[in-house]
Protein backbone atom coordinates (compact mmCIF):
# COMPACT_ATOMS: atom_id res chain seq x y z
CA UNK A 1 0.00 0.00 0.00
CA UNK A 2 1.28 3.66 -0.74
CA UNK A 3 0.44 7.11 0.35
CA UNK A 4 -1.83 9.00 -2.43
CA UNK A 5 -3.65 12.06 -2.44
CA UNK A 6 -7.32 11.80 -3.34
CA UNK A 7 -9.96 14.22 -5.03
CA UNK A 8 -13.29 13.40 -4.47
CA UNK A 9 -16.30 15.12 -5.80
CA UNK A 10 -19.83 13.65 -5.60
CA UNK A 11 -23.27 14.79 -6.79
CA UNK A 12 -26.41 13.75 -5.21
CA UNK A 13 -29.49 14.49 -7.79
CA UNK A 14 -32.70 14.34 -6.50
CA UNK A 15 -35.99 15.76 -6.80
CA UNK A 16 -34.23 18.45 -9.40
CA UNK A 17 -31.94 19.27 -6.60
CA UNK A 18 -28.31 19.16 -6.90
CA UNK A 19 -26.05 19.03 -4.10
CA UNK A 20 -22.34 18.22 -4.77
CA UNK A 21 -19.36 17.45 -2.03
CA UNK A 22 -15.41 17.60 -3.01
CA UNK A 23 -12.82 16.69 -0.88
CA UNK A 24 -9.12 16.31 -0.71
CA UNK A 25 -7.67 13.75 1.48
CA UNK A 26 -3.96 11.21 1.96
CA UNK A 27 -4.96 7.87 1.58
CA UNK A 28 -3.87 4.17 0.47
CA UNK A 29 -3.82 2.30 -2.84
CA UNK A 30 -2.45 -0.90 -3.15
CA UNK A 31 -3.34 -3.96 -5.48
CA UNK A 32 -4.26 -7.59 -4.68
CA UNK A 33 -5.31 -10.38 -6.92
CA UNK A 34 -5.58 -7.74 -10.04
CA UNK A 35 -7.77 -5.56 -8.20
CA UNK A 36 -6.96 -1.83 -6.55
CA UNK A 37 -7.81 -1.20 -3.02
CA UNK A 38 -7.97 2.39 -2.40
CA UNK A 39 -8.78 3.03 1.12
CA UNK A 40 -8.95 6.88 3.28
CA UNK A 41 -10.53 8.67 6.41
CA UNK A 42 -13.93 10.45 6.02
CA UNK A 43 -12.96 13.71 6.95
CA UNK A 44 -14.64 15.55 9.92
CA UNK A 45 -16.28 18.01 8.21
CA UNK A 46 -18.75 15.86 6.01
CA UNK A 47 -20.13 14.78 9.32
CA UNK A 48 -18.55 11.40 9.29
CA UNK A 49 -15.60 11.40 11.70
CA UNK A 50 -14.93 8.28 13.17
CA UNK A 51 -15.26 6.56 9.35
CA UNK A 52 -12.88 5.01 7.06
CA UNK A 53 -13.84 4.15 3.59
CA UNK A 54 -12.44 1.22 1.31
CA UNK A 55 -12.86 0.88 -2.09
CA UNK A 56 -12.32 -1.85 -3.84
CA UNK A 57 -12.06 -1.44 -7.96
CA UNK A 58 -12.32 -4.90 -9.94
CA UNK A 59 -10.66 -5.16 -12.89
CA UNK A 60 -13.76 -6.08 -14.01
CA UNK A 61 -15.44 -2.42 -13.52
CA UNK A 62 -17.51 -3.42 -10.51
CA UNK A 63 -16.62 -1.14 -7.17
CA UNK A 64 -17.48 -2.03 -3.99
CA UNK A 65 -17.62 0.76 -1.45
CA UNK A 66 -17.43 -0.14 2.34
CA UNK A 67 -17.53 2.13 5.52
CA UNK A 68 -16.57 0.79 8.79
CA UNK A 69 -16.21 2.37 12.00
CA UNK A 70 -18.83 4.74 13.30
CA UNK A 71 -20.96 4.17 10.38
CA UNK A 72 -20.78 0.22 8.86
CA UNK A 73 -22.76 0.08 5.18
CA UNK A 74 -21.33 -1.89 1.78
CA UNK A 75 -22.84 -1.29 -1.67
CA UNK A 76 -21.76 -2.52 -4.58
CA UNK A 77 -21.92 -0.62 -8.07
CA UNK A 78 -22.05 -2.65 -11.16
CA UNK A 79 -22.43 -1.06 -14.52
CA UNK A 80 -25.94 -2.49 -15.61
CA UNK A 81 -26.67 -4.47 -12.81
CA UNK A 82 -28.77 -3.88 -9.24
CA UNK A 83 -27.57 -4.96 -6.15
CA UNK A 84 -29.28 -4.72 -3.05
CA UNK A 85 -27.24 -3.20 -0.55
CA UNK A 86 -27.20 -2.33 3.38
CA UNK A 87 -26.96 0.86 3.92
CA UNK A 88 -26.51 2.45 7.39
CA UNK A 89 -27.32 6.26 7.87
CA UNK A 90 -25.52 6.69 11.55
CA UNK A 91 -29.19 6.46 13.05
CA UNK A 92 -30.24 2.82 11.78
CA UNK A 93 -29.95 0.89 8.68
CA UNK A 94 -31.32 -0.35 5.97
CA UNK A 95 -31.93 -1.96 2.78
CA UNK A 96 -31.66 0.15 -0.21
CA UNK A 97 -31.19 -0.81 -4.34
CA UNK A 98 -28.03 0.80 -6.00
CA UNK A 99 -28.26 0.16 -10.12
CA UNK A 100 -25.30 1.03 -11.37
CA UNK A 101 -25.58 3.37 -14.94
CA UNK A 102 -21.93 3.93 -15.49
CA UNK A 103 -18.33 2.58 -13.68
CA UNK A 104 -15.23 3.44 -15.38
CA UNK A 105 -11.89 3.36 -13.85
CA UNK A 106 -8.43 3.82 -15.03
CA UNK A 107 -6.74 2.96 -11.94
CA UNK A 108 -3.20 1.59 -12.64
CA UNK A 109 -0.12 1.09 -9.50
CA UNK A 110 0.48 5.30 -9.64
CA UNK A 111 -3.36 6.70 -9.40
CA UNK A 112 -5.91 7.53 -12.30
CA UNK A 113 -9.26 8.28 -12.20
CA UNK A 114 -12.91 6.47 -11.01
CA UNK A 115 -16.38 7.57 -12.25
CA UNK A 116 -19.41 6.10 -11.10
CA UNK A 117 -22.78 6.92 -11.55
CA UNK A 118 -25.64 4.78 -9.63
CA UNK A 119 -29.32 5.36 -8.77
CA UNK A 120 -30.68 4.66 -5.73
CA UNK A 121 -33.92 3.26 -4.37
CA UNK A 122 -35.77 2.53 -0.98
CA UNK A 123 -38.46 -0.33 -1.45
CA UNK A 124 -38.02 0.18 -5.22
CA UNK A 125 -38.89 3.78 -5.29
CA UNK A 126 -36.45 6.58 -6.96
CA UNK A 127 -34.74 7.99 -4.66
CA UNK A 128 -31.57 9.54 -5.93
CA UNK A 129 -28.73 9.81 -8.93
CA UNK A 130 -25.33 9.96 -7.61
CA UNK A 131 -22.04 11.14 -9.49
CA UNK A 132 -18.90 10.20 -7.72
CA UNK A 133 -15.52 11.07 -9.42
CA UNK A 134 -11.91 9.90 -7.87
CA UNK A 135 -9.03 11.33 -8.88
CA UNK A 136 -5.61 9.62 -7.46
CA UNK A 137 -1.85 10.34 -7.34
CA UNK A 138 1.03 9.59 -5.74
CA UNK A 139 1.29 11.58 -2.25
CA UNK A 140 4.21 12.18 0.55
CA UNK A 141 1.65 13.23 3.47
CA UNK A 142 -1.16 15.50 4.28
CA UNK A 143 -5.00 15.02 5.48
CA UNK A 144 -8.56 16.35 4.26
CA UNK A 145 -9.50 19.34 2.86
CA UNK A 146 -12.97 20.83 2.01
Amino acid sequence: MKDVLINIKGTQSSDGENETLEMITVGKLGKRNGNYYLTYPECDENGMEGVTTMLKIDKNQSVVLQRSGDVHSRMLIEKNRRNISHYDTGFGGMMVGIFGESVRSTIKDDGGELFMRYTVDINSSYTSTNEISISVREAASGGCQN
